[in-house]
């Protein structure tokens, strides 16, 4: 016997974006130059609005790059110390020279905690010291903290068509929120998140997912859980609801609501998953409809993954106005494990161009 339900009573993410219930899709930004940002701050705190310049200049090796924001996809703000940073580092360095064994050794220590944010007083330090145990001491520090944290010491642009690391030409940044004009220093910032694209369906399931369908042949079924999530606290998942893993012979698929692709350009279906499932015996599908459901098209099939994985299916041929898509898994019948996970989905244009 097939089962039908309707997969939680909240707001869907991509209802809220005015999305999956078909007639015309979300517009894009408003204005190419300034699209919205989410400046992610490294106090874990989030700002949402939209940056005050038309450009951003990173000097790399090769010179200097002037990059429209409207083309940029992410910016990753590299290691800056504050003033503090650079005063405690300095002060440990003036005891590196120390005749005292502990006092030498701490202060070799606090410098190596200290990072990428010692870089700089380490180099005056190298450029000023005379004395040759001083300058061997430095020599060490700073060859092992660039090989710790060559990933943090630049900072790095994902564009279309680039990828640059270098040094932006900024130390502040100002944007423009709902709560008005705001002023953040760079070394405040940990990354930057520009939204170039045209998008016409977004769900993080983080307020459920009600207007989307679900069947199965028994009580395996696809709900969301706060079990497991890729971004965010929630995740779609297929499961048992009330076990870690999933039942025998399971066959259960959960379907969107109808969304307009049919106008959008290179439209591109994007997801995160997280497959803990027999490898080789079980199945996770996605499948896609131009008919609103009546009939569907499998466009991809996954086995086991050990971790969250990125995927992308071009829609080109199956462009609608009366487009869906859903989720199926099935198992056989024993060697059951805790199931499929789905988050972080989107539908749009170029997303192949994401990173």
């Amino acid at each position: 016997m097939i089962r039908t339900w309707a997969v939680g009573a909240l707001i869907c993410g991509c209802l809220a974006a005015g999305c999956c219930l078909g007639g015309a899709p979300a517009e894009g930004p408003p204005e190419a130059e300034s699209p919205k940002v989410t400046v992610r701050l490294n106090d874990g705190s989030v700002l949402v609005g939209k940056l005050l310049t038309r450009e951003l200049r990173m000097v790399t090796p090769f010179g200097t790059l002037a990059l429209p924001i409207a083309q940029v996809f992410r910016v990753d703000i590299g290691a800056r110390p504050t003033p503090e940073d650079l005063e405690a580092a300095r002060a440990a360095i003036a005891k590196l020279g120390s005749t005292d064994f502990a006092e030498r050794d701490g202060a070799f220590q606090a410098l190596a905690e200290a990072g990428a944010k010692a870089l700089e007083p380490l180099r005056e330090a190298a450029a000023a010291a005379t004395d040759m145990e001083v300058k061997q001491r430095i020599s060490t520090l700073q060859s092992a903290l660039v090989r710790a944290n060559a990933a943090t010491l630049q900072d790095r642009i994902i564009a279309r068509g680039l990828r640059a690391s270098g040094a932006l030409a900024l130390d502040r940044l100002e944007f423009e929120t709902r709560f008005g004009k705001l002023s953040v220093l760079a070394r405040e910032i940990e990354r930057l998140e520009f939204d170039i694209l045209k998008k016409v369906c977004v769900e993080n399931f983080e307020k459920g997912a009600p207007a989307w369908e679900g069947e199965s042949n028994g009580e395996t079924r696809w709900h969301v859980s706060r079990k497991r999530a890729g971004e965010g606290r929630y995740a779609l998942r297929c499961s048992l609801p009330d076990a870690d893993r999933y039942g025998d012979s399971a066959m259960a698929s959960i379907a969107s609501p109808r969304i307009d692709i049919g106008a959008l350009e290179r439209p591109t279906l994007r997801y995160r998953y997280l497959a803990l499932i027999e490898n080789g015996a079980d199945q996770f599908h996605v499948e896609v409809s131009i008919n609103a459901g009546e009939s569907w098209t499998r466009v991809q099939t996954h086995g086991a993954t050990a971790d969250w994985t990125v995927q992308r299916v071009s829609l080109d041929a199956h462009r609608s106005a009366q487009f869906r898509m859903r989720f199926v898994f099935q198992s056989d019948e024993s060697e059951n494990q805790e199931g499929v996970y789905v988050d972080e989905l989107s539908i749009g244009e170029g997303l192949d161009e994401e990173p």
